[in-house]
């Protein structure tokens, strides 16, 4: 995968056990302390664009890092509605079902 970077989506697609694998791997975006140390390590730690492989107790992870940003601070409902709203914008939106 080093060698080849393009090939992460087809590899996950086909070998991954985690359900991002019909995604090609994508797991979307996340913040520190939503992933156990290990994972979130190897994350943070590497530089975008790199490919590397840790362990966790949930098993061998092999992880390409496709972008790095800042965690949006809490939005008003007329905010979020605005940007929902906006082709431009809507696609940087991550929406989370907490219940």
């Amino acid at each position: 995968l080093k060698s080849k970077p393009e090939a992460f989506e087809d590899v996950a697609r086909s070998l991954s056990q985690c359900p991002s694998n019909t995604n090609g791997g994508d797991i979307g975006w996340f913040s520190r302390k939503m992933m156990v140390p290990e994972f979130e390590d190897a994350c943070f730690d590497n530089e975008i664009g790199s490919i590397s492989k840790v362990k966790s107790a949930f098993g061998w992870h092999v992880i390409r890092v496709d972008g790095k940003g800042t965690v949006p601070a809490d939005i008003s409902a007329a905010e979020f509605y605005r940007r929902y709203n906006d082709s431009t914008e809507k696609s940087k939106l991550q929406l989370v079902d907490i219940r």
